[in-house]
């Protein structure tokens, strides 16, 4: 075989398949089959490693992020849950859970507004009236939080004029 043969045969065996889309091993349906088996087993580090595989490959699978996001327990690691809820919020910025979660976040950093479209989001995906009320209850948190904003920033108000008026009353006593 010539040196250009060789060449030829590694190109088509190595790095062919993956310019074009192909690959090797276990199909991406074959893999989240065996990561959901794995969910049901409750095998959950398994079936992360499997998902991780997948969006090594194609970040934005659906399939797979939602896999992530099931195998990923809340207690466990909150931040990378939420990332892959943004991820997946971008490819279906109707799903409530995702949503509910991400609003959470946005909640936890202050970010009253946007935590209140995840959670409208949210109640708009929301199929029975418990969803819906669990919903309720979030947007009523946020409304109870934005008063207690706005009465923080009326009692710095007033503190600021009355020191601006007695500031301003003690120097017209000294002339």
């Amino acid at each position: 075989m010539s040196v250009l043969s060789a060449r030829r045969l590694w190109f088509c065996l190595l790095l062919l398949p993956p310019l074009l889309g192909l690959q090797c091993g276990p199909s991406r349906d074959a893999q989240l089959a065996k990561a959901k088996m794995h969910m049901q087993a409750g095998e959950l580090d398994a079936a992360r490693q499997i998902y991780s595989r997948i969006l090594e490959r194609r970040p934005y699978d659906a399939d797979a992020l939602q896999g992530m996001i099931d195998a990923s327990p809340q207690e466990e690691d909150a931040g990378r849950r939420v990332e892959f809820c943004r991820r997946l919020l971008q490819l279906q910025p109707w799903d409530r859970d995702a949503n509910l979660v991400v609003g959470r976040r946005l909640m936890e950093q202050g970010n009253l507004k946007d935590a209140a479209v995840r959670f409208y989001m949210a109640y708009l995906d929301s199929d029975f009236l418990q969803e819906k009320k669990e919903v309720i209850a979030l947007l009523q948190e946020i409304k109870v939080q934005e008063i207690k904003i706005q009465e923080i920033k009326i009692q710095e108000q007033q503190r600021a004029a009355s020191k601006a008026g007695i500031s301003s009353g003690t120097e017209n006593t000294h002339d």
